[in-house]
């Protein structure tokens, strides 16, 4: 891979990259100067360290533009602003990105204290993060280490944590209207726990809003104590499993009904190795597994402090205020490229 430094001003440089890396760029980092009223903030610029919001805004439409044009489909960009700012800017990414391809507002914790703030101290920034095309799902979800308690199923014996729940989220195209066959009935007796999953709806009444007139509850298990589960509303439409009927009756042994506050819930048991289950001090069965989890909006381990201590490390001294720590800028990278090398721009 090589490695290019461009010297200069960033609009005829950016001019200048789409000419090789045209849709090719699958993420940008951007730090603009945040406006005249925090410019001893930070490093000097070139526009006569008198950035007004008006010019701020003026100077970054078009640069934003050519980025939109580097980025590839699954491409991001993410960009590090103030609080004052932030509303202002959120619009421009709004008009030229779109609304729907607004990942997140991420919040940095800079742990900087500011013990003479006249109101509130402003410990933190702001990254806004935007998708060229949302529905590329261009951010990696982190893998964590997670301890989850453990059960022992008495039906089968084997050891096992709860897992997700068996309703497709609103985020998963989950309605039933466009998954026709996913909204079977679980049919429950909470007094024997039997489970018997059942066809009993009309496919071709899935676009009713009233689930009357889509379903028909099977009357003799009714009768014999058994309650109807369906899977629950998605906004004004009706929602649908994850799992075909065929793969539940499969898989039954590791369906798990709950009951909430909202009423029954159905979720999936994941199973375990024996040699994977310990025991705490208190005899309660745990695990550590691996999850994957969609990146927090918070981030704390990277403070500014680290980004000065290591550009005087490399200069031998200070020559500008407030840069980015490599910390910071690597989750950056990690949460939106793939661990196979994707090219990198910003």
């Amino acid at each position: 891979m090589t490695h290019t430094l461009i010297i200069g001003d960033n609009y005829p440089a950016l001019l200048n990259l789409l000419i090789t890396y045209r849709e090719k760029i699958k993420v940008i980092y951007i730090d603009p100067p945040y406006g005249k009223d925090n410019l001893g903030d930070f490093a000097p610029t070139n526009y006569n360290n008198a950035i007004t919001r008006d010019n701020l805004l003026s100077m970054l439409k078009p640069r934003l533009e050519l980025a939109k044009m580097l980025l590839r489909d699954d491409g991001v960009i993410f960009c590090s602003i103030d609080d004052r700012n932030q509303a202002y800017l959120k619009c421009l990414f709004d008009d030229i990105f779109g609304e729907r391809n607004f990942c997140r507002d991420m919040i940095w914790l800079k742990g900087n204290a500011q013990n003479d703030a006249d109101t509130i101290q402003r410990n933190h920034e702001t990254i806004l993060c935007y998708a060229k095309n949302i529905e590329s799902n261009p951010i990696n979800k982190i893998l964590q280490n997670e301890k989850v308690k453990v059960f022992k199923d008495e039906k089968t014996g084997k050891f096992y944590y709860e897992g997700a729940g068996l309703s497709m989220g609103g985020g998963q195209g989950g309605s039933l209207e466009n998954r026709p066959s996913l909204g079977y009935t679980f049919y429950f007796n909470p007094n024997t726990n039997d489970i018997k999953p059942i066809f009993d709806y009309d496919k071709e009444a899935v676009r009713a809003n009233n689930t009357k007139e889509i379903y028909t509850d099977n009357i003799e298990l009714i009768e014999q104590g058994y309650i109807t589960i369906r899977p629950p509303k998605m906004g004004a439409g009706n929602g649908c499993w994850k799992w075909s009927l065929e793969k539940t009756m499969l898989e039954i042994d590791r369906i798990l009904i709950k009951n909430g506050k909202n009423g029954f819930s159905v979720y999936y048991k994941q199973w375990l190795e024996s040699k994977e289950v310990k025991k705490d001090s208190n005899g309660n069965l745990y695990a550590m597994i691996e999850k994957e989890n969609p990146p927090k909006s918070f981030i704390d381990f990277a403070s500014s402090g680290l980004g000065t201590t290591e550009l005087k490390n490399i200069m031998g001294s200070k020559v500008f205020n407030n840069p980015k720590n490599t910390k910071l800028l690597k989750y950056l990278l990690q949460i939106s490229t793939t661990p196979h090398g994707t090219q990198t721009g910003g």
